[in-house]
């Protein structure tokens, strides 16, 4: 079977993801409960899309994907850092294939929603998640999503 225009844009995303060193799990729309001894974790998450232009039979599509970057620290104090430092590392990773190797026209950084503290780990250390969302804007056929 076919893969679908949209699959091969998140499958792409997910591999330049899977490019960043030092992270414990890397997981796309995991459906378990999260290992915490494997932190830092990416999670992507494959998010809504809509249609931006159709002309002569073909849409410009924009998919949402979110990354949900989740880190712990010893303390308190060095949550901060190192949430900025692996969101940074998410944004070189997917900034040095902004085309997602020809998958998309472009691949943008949205922004991120406000760090949200997380208390199910057995140890109780410091954990904090914050998920990244961007935008990748691709061309597909109006009517078969399989082809251009």
């Amino acid at each position: 079977m076919p893969t679908s225009k949209r699959e091969e844009v998140l499958a792409a995303f997910f591999a330049r993801l899977g490019t960043i060193p030092g992270a414990g799990l890397i997981a796309r729309m995991p459906t378990y409960r999260l290992d915490y001894t494997k932190l830092p974790a990416l999670i992507q998450i494959d998010g809504g899309e809509h249609r931006i232009d159709a002309m002569s039979g073909a849409l410009t599509m924009m998919t949402d994907i979110g990354v949900v970057v989740i880190v712990r620290t010893a303390t308190d104090a060095d949550l901060g850092t190192l949430l900025t430092d692996w969101n940074a590392k998410v944004r070189a990773a997917l900034g040095a294939d902004p085309y997602l190797s020809g998958k998309v026209l472009s691949l943008l950084y949205s922004g991120c929603n406000e760090p949200v503290p997380l208390s199910e780990a057995e140890d109780d250390l410091p954990t904090i998640a914050q998920t990244m969302t961007f935008e990748a804007t691709r061309i597909e056929s109006e009517t078969d999503p399989y082809s251009l």
